[in-house]
């Protein structure tokens, strides 16, 4: 997968998950969460799943801007799909959204669904 980190670079994805979250999310709390949140699953994840989702986009699509953008709503769907696992399972309890009220990590959670889908 080295190719596809080269084409789709993580750190330009991370900036675009932040992008997305800042426009999203109102509450200043729940966004600070959500940032750091983005932080802690960037040191955990390659970005496959979104790197591939971008390079799927750039086989089929003319418009190269918008490749990090994909990438970054699909990885926001994965961490949002990673919290709800982690709270279900109790595991991962070192994780910001383990150690926050549940009410907060499912808002949370909700949010990056539908922020990675808009």
């Amino acid at each position: 997968m080295q190719g596809v980190a080269e084409m789709i670079e993580k750190e330009a994805v991370k900036m675009q998950m932040k992008e997305i979250v800042t426009v999203s999310f109102s509450v200043p709390s729940l966004k600070e969460s959500v940032l750091t949140s983005i932080e802690e699953h960037t040191k955990q994840s390659d970005f496959l799943y979104g790197c591939l989702a971008g390079m799927h986009y750039q086989m089929f699509s003319e418009n190269m801007k918008e490749t990090e953008r994909i990438a970054a709503s699909v990885e926001l769907m994965m961490l949002a799909g990673d919290m709800l696992d982690d709270l279900v399972d109790q595991d991962s309890l070192e994780t910001t959204w383990n150690k926050a009220p549940l009410t907060t990590s499912l808002h949370i959670a909700i949010g990056l669904l539908l922020a990675g889908q808009k």
